[in-house]
């Protein structure tokens, strides 16, 4: 479920679009939502600190950001001029413990942007300029794992955010591109359509449940 979890990390940010590309064996989510805070990083790091209310965001209690681990054992994430990364071994080797004692995601270490290496941080530098403001950096990535969870990936993957209306994937021979539009009716009632084809969806949502 790691992008799942990234697009709904993205659309509670209120992310109108997402990019996904790799730079060698390195993963990299972009989205140009709301920079990271204090408590989105405190989210991210203590299971159960999250400040979403159910009903009121897409995911919940910040639980599904451990998800990225099954695909990198470091992760960088860069938002708000900050680069910090959740890294295996770096939290064994900072508390004395074998890697199989520390969890991947659970204490963040700020790191320097060089250590990101030339060509993803150009890659980056790229994106700022198309407005893109957060970065998930996922080095030595499980590439052929993270694709496998996108077969199928459609425009019905954004059927229930709120906020995210195109999502562009290239990896490798992998690439998709999906964009819908919404017009709000009422507070209850939206009407997605999908760029690109004659589908559309009417969304009805009450009481903390959605229907398509």
């Amino acid at each position: 479920r790691t992008f799942v979890e990234l697009l709904q990390n993205a659309d509670d940010a209120q992310s109108n679009r997402v990019k996904v590309f790799l730079v060698d064996d390195t993963l990299v989510v972009a989205n140009d939502g709301r920079p990271f805070n204090e408590s989105d990083i405190m989210a991210i790091c203590r299971s159960g600190a999250s400040s979403k209310q159910r009903g009121n965001n897409i995911g919940y209690r910040g639980v599904g950001f451990k998800s990225a681990t099954t695909i990198s054992t470091e992760i960088i994430i860069h938002s708000a001029d900050v680069y910090f990364t959740f890294s295996k071994s770096i939290c064994a080797k900072r508390l004395n413990k074998s890697d199989t004692q520390v969890p991947t995601v659970r204490i963040p270490f700020l790191i320097d942007k060089n250590e990101l290496g030339e060509d993803v941080n150009f890659s980056i530098k790229k994106c700022k300029q198309e407005g893109f403001t957060t970065f998930f950096v996922f080095n030595r990535a499980k590439i052929a794992k993270f694709l496998n969870e996108l077969n199928g990936f459609d425009s019905g993957w954004l059927l229930f955010l709120r906020n995210i209306g195109e999502v562009e994937i290239s990896c490798g021979t992998f690439k998709k591109t999906c964009s819908i539009s919404r017009k709000i009716i009422s507070d209850t009632y939206v009407l997605l359509s999908v760029v690109g084809s004659k589908d559309q969806w009417y969304v009805v949502s009450q009481d903390g449940v959605s229907i398509a």
